[in-house]
């Protein structure tokens, strides 16, 4: 997706951005830009093509912004997904990761997720907090796509011991999300594997 240049509507957002480092004037920022897409676009500018320190103070801006416009996210999921690999700020990531937790993620767009987020998920130097939402995200997708729920649910259980109190109470709701999905995913290997050895070959 294309994003048009706000050049100098930018320079008024990141000069505001930069004013102060705290949640009441990041809230602030995000009752400048409203209920107006086009103002949230201008933030959205640079998230995606700013500079640190600017564009973790965006994201926590992005991320209030979505508290009260969740619809905001949609026309940018691709680009955050393409982008995610590069954002080298942890505080951008977990922003981005939480915003897509908590939408559903066009089928089109799973697999270079899926790939991110089992690789974070399982990273010894990836925070918490980031590792939390991946695994809400492969949770997410695993409800539409239960064969990857027995990987899923193998990776949380080695990660549990590894982690925070706080993963582990999220990978234990997750867990039990999972249960179905897992039994679902069993019957249908069992199936095909029963499939399969039930064909008898008459070729001579």
């Amino acid at each position: 997706m294309l994003m048009k240049n706000f050049r100098n509507s930018v320079v008024d957002y990141e000069a505001l951005l930069m004013q102060q480092l705290s949640r009441r004037h990041v809230e602030y920022v995000a009752h400048c830009i409203g209920g107006d897409e086009t103002e949230f676009e201008k933030l959205m500018f640079i998230v995606l093509h700013g500079k640190e320190p600017v564009v973790q103070r965006a994201a926590w801006a992005m991320d209030v912004c979505l508290e009260t416009h969740p619809e905001f996210l949609s026309p940018y999921v691709e680009t955050l997904i393409e982008a995610l690999p590069g954002f080298g700020n942890d505080g951008v990531r977990r922003q981005v990761v939480k915003a897509l937790a908590a939408r559903e993620i066009p089928e089109e767009l799973e697999g270079q997720l899926v790939d991110l987020c089992f690789c974070w998920l399982q990273s010894s130097v990836m925070p918490v907090a980031i590792k939390v939402h991946c695994m809400q995200i492969l949770a997410n997708i695993t409800a539409r796509h239960p064969d990857l729920a027995v990987e899923l649910r193998t990776v949380i259980i080695e990660q549990i011991p590894r982690n925070s109190v706080g993963f582990a109470s999220r990978g234990k709701k997750i867990l039990k999300q999972l249960h179905s999905d897992v039994e679902m995913a069993q019957t249908h290997i069992l199936s095909k594997q029963s499939s399969t050895c039930g064909k008898i070959d008459i070729s001579l």
